[in-house]
């Protein structure tokens, strides 16, 4: 209730009181290792976004906007993500792209340019015959 998407990377929480929350169940795989970040509007603060158990509603983990993203290996098999206003007053509280990643062994990450190993050799014009 009270949450309204602005975009595909935007949503806004329109908190009527304190704790107000929006909730999504998310399906995940146990024993394997998430992201989740999330970006916060400087609207008002604070206001976080928070893993739980879907089962028990208990609090797993929480990002808030001075805490980097968060990495969490659930052990059941659906999660909810929780946005709210972090007991604040009623108002208006952006969450800017809420995202969770699967983390893999593939993942790879790209410091500075790439280059190069080896340069294509240059085709050669040969004459007409």
């Amino acid at each position: 209730a009270n949450f309204k998407v602005l975009g595909k990377d935007v949503g806004r929480l329109d908190a009527s009181a304190a704790n107000s929350p929006s909730e999504v169940i998310l399906d995940v795989k146990p024993n394997v290792s998430y992201l989740l970040t999330c970006q916060f509007g400087s609207s008002q603060l604070p206001h976080r976004a928070r893993i739980l158990d879907d089962s028990t509603g208990n609090i797993l983990s929480s990002v808030l906007p001075t805490v980097n993203p968060i990495t969490y290996t659930p052990t059941v098999s659906k999660i909810r993500i929780r946005l709210d206003n972090n007991g604040s007053n009623a108002g208006t509280f952006d969450f800017i792209q809420p995202k969770l990643y699967e983390l893999t062994d593939k993942e790879a990450q790209v410091i500075g340019k790439p280059t190069a190993q080896k340069k294509a050799v240059k085709r050669t014009l040969y004459n007409k015959r």
